[in-house]
Order: C-alpha cells, then structure tokens, then sequence
C-alpha cells in the first residue's frame, strides 16, 4: 500500500508530462519514463504502520504517454509499478515463496493538465507477493494545482492537491471494511539559484489524511482524523550527461502524528519520524 516516499505519490498529486513546449520549440516526447529506489526506516500506508523494522528498499518505475494535446491542454495516460521490500519477513505467510517482497502496487489512469491545473484519476491494485495481506482494489481521483509561476502565499509556491480514494472489492487497507479516503496537502519549495546547491529544490511538504467512511478502524476506534504529516525534503540534481537523462538525489524527513485508530494500529504509538533516502531519473 504505497505512501508518500521521497518521489510524488500517485494518489497525492496527478502525475505531471513533459512540458507542452521545450524551449527549443521541438515537439514534446510522446511517451516519457521515470525509475527510482528509496531507502527508509519505516514504511507507512497514510498513517497505517506496514513496516517499521529492518531494511527497507521501495523501487519503482512508471510510463506516461501523451494521448492529445490542444492549446493549453493535453491528455496523458500513465501505468505504473512501486515495490516495497522488506529485510524482516515477519509478516510474510509461513508458505510465501517470496517472503522479502511485502508489496508491488500495479496503477494507471489517465491525467489531464489544464493550464496549472492538473486532474487524474487512478485505479491501482495493492498487492503482496509474500501475501502478508488480500489484494486491495481502489479507484482514485485527484485534482493538483501548480503555482510555481505565480505563488498563492507571500512569493511562496504552495502546490496544492487534493485527493480522494474509494477501496473497492472486499478488502480494505486497515484490515476491516472497505472505506472512502480524502487527502489534503500543500507542498511549499524554493529552487537554489545559486551556489553549491543551485539548481537543488528544499520542499515542506504537508499531507492531512482523513476518512470520509469507515477508512480507519481499529477494532475499538473509527476515526474522521488518520493522520497529519509534515516533513522536509531536498532534491539535488546529479551532475550526469543528459544523454543518461535527468537524475536526481533526494533526502528528506518527516514527522507523522496519528488519530486513534492509526494510533491502535500502531501499536499505541501516535508520533513516528521516519528518514529516506532515494534516486530518481526522469527520460
């Protein structure tokens, strides 16, 4: 069940295509690619503990095509797969053939970018190859909004998005009945222009998860409050040759605090920090 790791989640923000326009005038790619691997010490699902012992290695890869574009506008489809694997298999079933493997997420769906507002919609299927739990289906929608050119607060880029999730099927992502999930966050930046960070993004990300119906249960608490998150996180671009593409090192951390029934599922525990490291390229 995939979080919010050093890379944009699928669910948090639409996934953004290449520019309309590179500014040598030559037509935009039609299909771009990106891959990645994370390391972090804990692997949270919106605030519901999956992992928070042994190592943790989260690789993913995703496709996005550009179906059609228009003045100002275009349409994109884009398929994915995020791994999380595990150096504890404690949760893995007695049997699993591939104990380490907690977790590979398979999503697509397509985006539509309007100006600097981007809205997608998202079918992903949760799965676990060391069948550490039942598959969970869900079907997401999401609205981004990006105010880099003109920022919302003070000169402050705040980059907006709201999400919201609907758990189809029979399984769910707390273990007990299939739920609806919203999410709110904003994620202020400043670009480094100079220096030996030039180029570098810092980022203060800031995610609010709530459920609008039974999305988190714990047994004996059903909360409207998940979990809030806030964390920092800086981008540094690799000085590789562009013909190896657009690589990027990524280092953040981040402070969750859980309602009562993330609480419960946590343990007991209701404030967590969790550090990550990744890579990242971008063709």
């Amino acid at each position: 069940m995939r979080t919010t790791t050093l890379r944009a989640a699928a669910l948090a923000a639409p996934l953004m295509l290449a520019p309309l326009a590179p500014a040598d005038d030559e037509p935009a790619p039609r299909l771009s690619a990106s891959f990645g691997v994370d390391f972090t010490n804990a692997y949270y699902f919106r605030g519901i503990r999956q992992e928070d012992d042994g190592l943790i290695v989260q690789p993913w890869v995703e496709a996005s095509l550009r179906l059609h574009d228009w003045d100002g506008a275009e349409l994109g489809f884009t398929v994915g797969l995020w791994n999380s694997i595990h150096g504890d298999t404690g949760t893995a079933a007695p049997d699993a053939s591939t104990p380490n493997w907690y977790e590979a997420d398979l999503y697509l769906g397509p985006t539509l970018t309007i100006g600097h507002v981007s809205l997608g919609a998202t079918y992903t299927w949760y799965m676990s190859p060391s069948d550490a739990f039942d598959t969970v289906e869900e079907l997401s929608f999401s609205i981004a909004y990006d105010d880099s050119e003109n920022p919302l607060l003070f000169g402050v880029a705040l980059n907006p998005h709201a999400a919201l999730a609907i758990e189809l099927g029979d399984h769910a992502a707390d273990g007990l009945d299939t739920g609806v999930y919203l999410e709110l966050g904003v994620e202020p930046s400043v670009t480094f222009d100079d220096g030996c960070l030039h180029g570098s993004t810092l980022a203060f990300p800031v995610t609010v998860g709530l459920s609008l119906d039974d999305y988190y249960e714990s047994g004996t608490h059903s909360d409207a409050f998940g979990y809030a998150d806030a964390g920092a996180r800086l981008d540094v671009p690799l000085p590789l040759d562009e013909s190896w593409g657009s690589w990027t090192l990524s280092v953040g951390v981040h402070a969750l605090v859980l309602g009562e029934a993330a609480s419960d599922l946590n343990a007991g525990d209701d404030v967590e920090v969790i550090g990550t490291v990744g890579v990242s390229a971008a063709f």
